[in-house]
Formats: C-alpha cells, sequence, structure tokens
C-alpha cells in the first residue's frame, strides 16, 4: 500500500451549525466525516487537518471546535482506562465484570462461554453470510427453551457494530446478554422477561472492520489520524476494484469499503448516503451487495422479530423510522413516539426520529420497519 501521506494541521472535531435541512444536506454533500452525534441544530464533524477546515470555510458555515486535537485527547483517554482497569482489578459493576472494551476474539469467546454456561438458557447462532475476509457473524438466543423456534414467542433483536470504529456498541449489546442470564432466576423482573421473550444478540455485524479498527496500534500523541489511521476505520472490508492491497494495508486506507448501514434496502439510492467509494457513508453497488446486511436482512426475514435496537455512537440519542424527512410520519407514529419516550425516560437520551439527525437512506430500523412491521430504533 501507498506511505500516509502527510496531514497538515491537527485532528479535531468540531460541532458545525445545521439549522435548516438544507444546511444539513448541504454538509453531507462535502464529503467529509460526518459523526452520528448532534441535534436539530447542529452535526458533530472530524476534521483531517487543515484541507477539511477549508472544505467547511468555503463552503460558509460556522462551527466550534469541540476537540481542539484529537490525538493527545484519545492519548490521554487510553491512560484513563489503564488506570479504571487497574483500580477495578476485583470486576466492574457492568454485568459482566468488564474493565476494558473487547478484543473480537474476547467477544465470541465470549459468547461460547455463555452458551457453555447456561444450555438451557441459550442457543449459539452463526449467520449465513461469511464476511467478505471470510470471518463469521456470530451471536446468541436467549429464551428458556432456547432450541424450540417455534414457541410463538416475540423476539427481541439487540445488535450492534455496524461501524467499525464504534467500540461501545459491541459492549452495549453483550452486557444485555450477561444481564439476562445473570439475573434470570435473581431479579423478579429480569426472570419474567426471559420466560416471556426471545432475545437474539448479536454483538458484532461487521466483524472485519471492527477488528481492523480494535487491532490499529496506538498513535502517539504527536501523530495524526488520517486515511491511514485504521482506528478510524468506519465500514466494512468491501474490495473497491480500484484499489489494492489488504483491508488493514489498502491504498485506500480506512476508506475501504461499504458502509453497511447505508445498505439495507429501505430508500436505499435516496439522500443520505453517498455514491463515491471513498466517502465514510458509501452505500454500496445495490442495496444488500453485503454480506453483513445479508445477515441481518435473512434473520429479520426467518423470524417474527417484533422489537429491534441497533447500537451506534455516540449522541445519547433514541432514532426511530423514518430516517428520511421527505417520507414522513409513518401511521405507526405515536406508537413507535411512545415507546422511544418510554425507554428515553430510563437512559435520559434524546427521542427523535431518524432524520432529526440526519437524512439517512439504507439504515438498519428503517429496513426493518417498513418491510416487516417491526418497531427498530437506533441507539446513539
Amino acid at each position: 500500500a501507498e506511505p500516509a501521506r502527510r496531514q497538515v494541521g491537527k485532528t479535531q472535531i468540531v460541532s458545525v451549525s445545521t439549522p435548516t435541512r438544507a444546511d444539513k444536506r448541504r454538509l453531507q454533500a462535502l464529503g467529509l466525516d460526518l459523526t452520528e452525534s448532534g441535534d436539530a441544530d447542529s452535526i458533530d464533524v472530524v476534521l483531517y487537518g487543515q484541507q477539511d477546515a477549508r472544505k467547511l470555510q468555503a463552503a460558509k458555515f460556522r462551527y466550534t471546535v469541540r476537540v481542539a486535537d484529537l490525538a493527545k485527547r484519545v492519548a490521554a483517554q487510553r491512560r484513563a482506562d489503564r488506570r479504571y482497569s487497574i483500580a477495578q482489578a476485583g470486576g466492574s459493576a457492568l454485568p459482566s465484570g468488564s474493565t476494558g472494551y473487547r478484543h473480537l476474539a474476547d467477544i465470541e469467546l465470549e459468547l461460547k462461554l455463555l452458551a457453555g454456561r447456561y444450555p438451557n438458557l441459550v442457543r449459539p447462532l452463526t449467520l449465513n453470510h461469511k464476511t467478505h475476509e471470510g470471518r463469521d457473524v456470530v451471536g446468541i438466543e436467549i429464551a428458556t427453551q432456547p432450541n424450540n423456534l417455534d414457541d410463538g414467542k416475540p423476539i427481541f433483536a439487540n445488535i450492534a457494530t455496524h461501524h467499525a470504529r464504534e467500540w461501545p456498541s459491541a459492549e452495549h449489546a453483550l452486557e444485555w446478554a450477561y444481564d439476562l442470564l445473570t439475573n434470570y432466576g435473581v431479579q423478579a423482573r429480569t426472570t419474567r422477561l426471559v420466560r416471556a421473550t426471545r432475545n437474539i444478540v448479536i454483538p458484532v455485524v461487521n466483524p472485519d472492520g471492527f477488528n481492523i479498527s480494535r487491532e490499529a496500534p496506538d498513535f502517539p500523541p504527536e501523530t495524526e489520524f488520517g486515511q491511514f489511521s485504521y482506528e478510524m476505520k468506519r465500514k466494512n472490508c468491501w474490495p473497491n476494484p480500484e484499489a489494492t492491497g489488504p483491508c488493514n494495508n489498502s491504498t485506500a486506507g480506512r476508506l475501504l469499503g461499504v458502509d453497511p448501514n447505508r445498505n439495507y434496502g429501505a430508500f436505499w439510492g435516496g439522500s443520505g448516503a453517498s455514491v463515491d467509494p471513498l466517502d465514510d457513508t458509501f452505500r454500496g453497488t445495490g442495496p444488500f451487495s453485503e454480506p453483513e446486511t445479508q445477515n441481518i436482512r435473512e434473520l429479520q426475514s426467518t423470524r417474527p422479530i417484533t422489537n429491534l435496537i441497533t447500537n451506534h455512537t455516540f449522541s445519547n440519542l433514541i432514532l426511530r423510522p423514518p430516517g428520511v424527512v421527505d417520507v414522513g410520519p409513518p401511521l405507526e407514529e405515536p406508537l413507535l413516539q411512545g415507546l422511544g419516550a418510554r425507554m428515553a425516560s430510563h437512559n435520559g437520551y434524546s427521542n427523535i426520529p431518524g432524520y432529526g439527525l440526519y437524512d439517512t437512506t439504507g439504515s438498519t430500523e428503517d429496513w426493518t420497519f417498513w418491510s416487516a412491521g417491526s418497531l427498530g430504533y437506533t441507539f446513539e
């Protein structure tokens, strides 16, 4: 692969003023790295040096700096993580007792251990399609009779890590599984829940991208992020024919791949996704072109999933369909809004339609809702 091009200026996170729908769409068209953090009047954007800042300035966007030096911030966070891990050597308050972010191998091993530890409650799950790098996408199914798939119970799917760099999302899904299993027979509410429902947990939908991001080498504070900083990888490992080299050492760098959360069939080809293979929101060559989205499509199509949460980071938002403002609210809007409000009452998140952050097409919960009627939400 070609050597990393030197970045001029520090990597920053800025809050860009986008008070109107037109502003949000103009910003999306600039090809910058939009985070999934923002509100009705702003969107947080990662600027990889002066070139990106000039794009914003040329487009006459106003912005404020939230993180002036991302490399330095990340280095400080790593030090804090190490101190926490040492201080919590006996285990944390999480259901699993974990004290740090897991690696892909950790997650896959713990799913197997849970299946072995709770054979009367857990069914191992391997989805149908291997990833571009040949990995299985795995999870578990939790129920009182886990192998009786025709028991008619409503199914809740808790899935995570469509976007490789969003490590906390995998932790949320896996800790949910630990919570259900360790508290079954201990807490009355959890026991009732496990007896009345089925729970499918898939912590990592995009294992190729996650593994590359998670295993990327630590950068010293003086080193800037950029196209070849694989920790910042968002997408999967779709082999762009115009790039050479493996997914973790490609001429396209971290920008190789398809954004799985723009590749579902709902409104695919509309606004809120890119046609540029080197854009972070590249939608792919067609709806469901990617094995990761094919897996979730087949899971949703063959099982009566009534509710779904797809976990992302990091906005403290509960997003519901639709992802595009022009679609308008569905007839089920009162139900979707009401359930979102009940969830938000527990975690303090903002409960808004998906387009409240910015327009997206080809997203998970839009497809599961509009195709199968599942009440789906993105947790940011």
